[in-house]
């Protein structure tokens, strides 16, 4: 049976609760919404905004680190096409 090196240990990954969570905040149209919930995703977040803005169903977005380390987080609407 193997012993671990002198000074090696291996370390659990951290659970949920230990990781640490950003700031962020979203743009959408010029306007600022503070993050509704830090442990959703980007996605779940946008789903959230749909309920106000139906047309950010298929938006893309851009992720941007301000200065504080605030993710700024912006939904740009995508140009979609009518009939075929």
């Amino acid at each position: 049976m193997e012993t671990p090196q002198e000074g090696k240990t291996k370390e659990a990954p951290p659970s949920q609760g230990q990781l640490e969570m950003r700031k962020r905040v979203f743009v959408y149209d010029g306007k600022r919404f503070p993050d509704p919930d830090p442990g959703a995703s980007i996605t779940q977040v946008r789903d959230v905004l749909r309920g106000a803005f139906p047309e950010l169903a298929e938006a893309e977005t851009q992720t941007n680190t301000l200065a504080d380390g605030t993710e700024e987080i912006t939904f740009r609407k995508v140009a979609g096409r009518k009939g075929r």
